[in-house]
Formats: structure tokens, C-alpha cells, sequence
């Protein structure tokens, strides 16, 4: 009996895509930890109250314009990368044009968030001027973010086109523990403004970290030719659903956001709270979806058939029950472990019940959230991103619905419980239409290998 088990554990440690993926998952937990401890550090030194509910509306703010490039730019460029590679195209090339037109687009957001965000705060949400003025502070402290985020996107995203997971993951944790620290030696001296601050270092050194690690495995030079603008119109051509999509999908966070305005004093800390933990079990899987996409992406590319989508729902079925399992354990001690991690320095006693209610209602979403991403990485490694705009679009004008009904109804749960229940629906409709008979037709698009 242990002879056998001791063979079928060497023969699946043997295989390229599982021990790619073990590298991207022990990658992500050390990530998922460290970065954990960003709004751990945030509640033991700032609480919960109207500074922490300024600084994480505009923060949501900038990641909200942040998501809407590296998103794309680290997942829907996996096989741009793999079929410029394979074409014997100069992958430098292409970063480099990618990182001009992010230094374009930082310039330009610069400008139209300076001019445009009083007005629009004043009018769409519960904020007196001086909150407001507050708000655009904070704003261009954090706005080096987006630039440093979407470039070590772009990183990441040639990285993963190569095989290479384990780094990219650890300059996550890195990132963190330099936000961490930041946040600690600043905070008494500089207050709110120190988060700011502490968030810019930590993802300046991350990109300078994943520079550093591609220079020195020499897997490609930057560089500007005018030979690579078409893949690069290829690129934000088949892109734009995807931009599209997370465009519309960064606005959910800040409707989230708006309505807990009108909920009461602390609403928007207690989502963001009850949020963070939610990422811890949802970072983890999700990082085993790159492995996923590149695996597809190269193999798609080298003119390999094999039924796709029987590879998803096969993936789908191997992270069912560990989700599961993960639910009933959140559900049965959800408030004991926001005491153990968020009960100390000047987090208020009486939010944690609150707290432990929201984090339980995201994660029941958990599994259909993820059902969703796998099914995505299945039309992504065959650039169909067009559906994802149809969805983005529904989920936006759900997620206004039932976050207006549900607030009413249940207060800051409400709005955890809207979008869990947005999520479940749109993922239903998502897998009935890629799983259905005459999805692909007889196109070779609906085939994959995967090896």
C-alpha cells in the first residue's frame, strides 16, 4: 500500500503542470501571508473611522483605474506573450511600447483626475468639501500605484508566458512586508498620509525586484521598434472586451463603497476589512489560474487539439471541495477569527461581530467567483473576451439593484450578501453558455491540449 502511494506521488511530482502550479500556490500563500498583515497593521494603528474611510475610498479610487489595465495586462497577455515567443518576436520589444503607452496613460489620468474629481465626489456621494479635498490629496500621493501595478503587470504577465511563477509570487510577499514596514516607522509621524506612502514604496520596489530577476536571467531587453506595433494593436484589439470588462468591474468596489456612505460612520472600513480576508482563500486558487492559462495559451498555439472544456470542468470538480470545506470552517468560526486577527491596538470591540458577518456573506461567493475565473481562462487562452463585457455590464447594474435593496434591508451584510448573490448569478449564466452543446461549433477553438 505505501509502495503504490509512494509511486503515485512520484508520478504526479514529475509532471510539468503540477509542480508549476505547487510553485505558484506555496508562492501565493507566502504572498497571501504577507500581505494579510497590510490590513492587520492598518486596524492595530488607524481603527476604524472617517480618516480610514477617506483613505480607502480613494485608494478603491486608484485601484479601481488600476484594475483596469493590469488585470489585462498580466492575464490576457499570457498568449500574446506565448505567440510572439513562438513567432520568434522580440518580447522586449513589446514591453517596452507597453510601458510608453502606461507612462502616456498615467499622465493623462493625472490630469483628468485633477479636474474632475470635486466635482463628481460632490455631486455622486455623502462627502462635505473639505473630505473632498481630502479625498484628492490622498489621490496623488497614491497615483505612482497605478503606474508601478500595471508595469510590474506587464512583467508578471511575460513572466508566466515563460513558465516562471514562483517569483513573481514572492515579490507580492516582498511588496508587502516593505508596505508593512512602512506603515509601522510612519504612521505615528505622518498619519493617514504615511499609508499612502507606504503603499508607493512597497510597489516600487516590487517592480524594481521583477526587473532585476528578468535582467538577471537575461530573458529579454526593453527596447522601442516600430516592428512590434502590430502585435501591439493585436493586442489592445482582442484586449479591449477585457479592458472593457474591468473597467465596468472596478466600478462595483466603489458602488459598494457609495452606498455604505449612507449606511453609517465606519461602513466602508468594515467592508474593507471583511473583504481582505476574503482574499485570503481566494488569492490562493487564484493563483494556481495562471499555470492554468499558459499551459492552455502554448499548447493552443503549437496546434495540439483536445476538448477544452472537458480540462475545465475537471478543474472545476478538483477545487469544489476544498471550497466547501473552507466555507463550513468560515462560517462556523468567522468572528473568532476576526478577534484573533483584527482585535487589537484600536479596532473597536463592537465591529466584530459585523465584521465576522460581512467576511462570511463574500465567502460564500468564494466557489462561484472561482468557477467563473477557470471558465474565463478557458475563452481567454482562445482570445474570446467579448462575453466578459456583456457580463461586466450586467454584474454593474445588478450589483446597483440589489446593493441599494439589500443595504436597506441588512445594512453593511447586505452589501456583502449583493455581491455574492451578483456573482452566483452571472457565473450560472457564464457556465450554462461555455458548457452548452453549440458553444465553439466544430472550430478548432474549442480545442486545447493541455499536458
Amino acid at each position: 500500500m505505501m509502495n503504490l502511494l509512494r509511486k503515485k506521488i512520484l508520478y504526479y511530482a514529475k509532471r510539468p503542470m503540477l509542480k508549476e502550479m505547487a510553485a505558484s500556490a506555496v508562492g501565493a500563500g507566502i504572498a497571501r501571508s504577507f500581505g494579510s498583515l497590510i490590513p492587520i497593521v492598518i486596524a492595530w494603528f488607524f481603527g476604524i473611522g472617517g480618516d480610514t474611510d477617506l483613505f480607502f475610498f480613494a485608494f478603491a479610487i486608484i485601484m479601481f483605474m488600476t484594475s483596469v489595465l493590469s488585470i489585462t495586462m498580466e492575464t490576457v497577455s499570457i498568449p500574446f506573450f506565448a505567440s510572439i515567443k513562438s513567432d520568434g518576436d522580440d518580447i522586449g520589444a513589446f514591453v517596452g511600447v507597453l510601458f510608453f503607452i502606461i507612462l502616456l496613460a498615467t499622465s493623462l489620468l493625472a490630469v483628468f483626475l485633477y479636474f474632475a474629481i470635486q466635482p463628481v465626489l460632490f455631486w455622486l456621494t455623502h462627502f462635505s468639501l473639505q473630505q473632498i479635498e481630502e479625498i484628492r490629496t490622498l489621490i496623488f500621493f497614491i497615483l505612482p500605484v497605478f503606474t508601478f501595478v500595471v508595469c510590474s503587470s506587464i512583467f508578471v504577465g511575460s513572466l508566466n508566458a515563460q513558465s516562471f511563477y514562483f517569483v513573481p509570487s514572492l515579490s507580492t510577499a516582498l511588496r508587502s512586508a516593505v508596505v508593512v514596514i512602512a506603515i509601522y516607522f510612519g504612521s505615528k509621524r505622518y498619519g493617514i498620509i504615511a499609508l499612502s506612502a507606504a503603499y508607493v514604496i512597497g510597489e516600487g520596489f516590487r517592480f524594481l525586484l521583477l526587473y532585476w530577476y528578468i535582467v538577471i536571467k537575461r530573458l529579454y531587453v526593453i527596447k522601442m521598434t516600430k516592428n512590434i506595433l502590430p502585435q501591439v494593436k493585436h493586442f489592445f484589439n482582442k484586449g479591449s472586451y477585457h479592458i472593457a470588462s474591468a473597467l465596468l468591474g472596478g466600478i462595483n468596489p466603489l458602488i459598494d463603497k457609495s452606498v455604505a456612505l449612507w449606511v453609517g460612520l465606519g461602513s466602508i472600513s468594515v467592508i474593507e476589512y471583511a473583504d481582505r480576508l476574503n482574499g485570503l482563500p481566494m488569492m490562493f486558487f487564484s493563483s494556481l489560474l495562471p499555470v492554468l492559462l499558459s499551459r492552455w495559451s502554448k499548447a493552443y498555439y503549437s496546434d495540439s487539439i483536445i476538448d477544452l472544456r472537458e480540462k475545465v470542468a475537471t478543474t472545476i470538480k478538483y477545487i469544489t471541495i476544498p471550497i466547501v470545506i473552507i466555507n463550513i470552517i468560515v462560517l462556523c468560526f468567522s468572528e473568532h477569527i476576526v478577534r484573533l486577527v483584527y482585535l487589537h491596538g484600536d479596532f473597536p470591540a463592537d465591529k466584530v461581530s459585523l465584521v465576522s458577518q460581512t467576511f462570511s456573506a463574500y465567502m460564500i461567493g468564494l466557489w462561484p467567483y472561482l468557477v467563473a475565473q477557470t471558465i474565463i481562462r478557458g475563452y481567454m487562452a482562445m482570445k474570446i473576451t467579448k462575453i466578459l463585457m456583456t457580463l461586466a455590464v450586467a454584474r454593474v447594474f445588478m450589483n446597483i439593484i440589489f446593493d441599494i435593496v439589500f443595504a436597506k434591508l441588512f445594512g453593511v451584510f447586505g452589501i456583502a450578501l449583493s455581491a455574492t448573490l451578483c456573482t452566483s448569478i452571472l457565473t450560472a449564466i457564464l457556465a450554462f453558455r461555455y458548457f452548452r452543446k453549440d458553444e465553439f461549433g466544430k472550430s478548432k477553438n474549442a480545442m486545447v491540449t493541455v499536458v
